[in-house]
């Protein structure tokens, strides 16, 4: 596995995670609608700044499947 990033937005919300509750938690955020956690997807797929791993369980070839694809080969660029 790589080593945590050490800049970009989770790096940076990760810092103020631990300055706040020590090294040693992490911390999550609940997505409530569909619309919402496809937005995150995208802004941290669009923020990606020295790696990509996505994790899902199902990935549909629907718009938003497709989507995200693109985003993610773009990003990988």
């Amino acid at each position: 596995a790589r080593p945590p990033a050490t800049s970009g937005v989770l790096a940076e919300m990760a810092g103020r995670v631990h300055a706040e509750h020590g090294p040693e938690y992490s911390g999550y955020h609940l997505l409530d609608g569909s619309h919402e956690s496809l937005a995150w997807r995208l802004a941290l797929i669009d923020s990606a700044v020295s790696s990509l791993d996505i994790m899902t369980y199902l990935w549909y070839p629907d718009n938003a499947g497709r989507y995200l694809l693109e985003r993610a080969v773009n990003a990988s660029r």
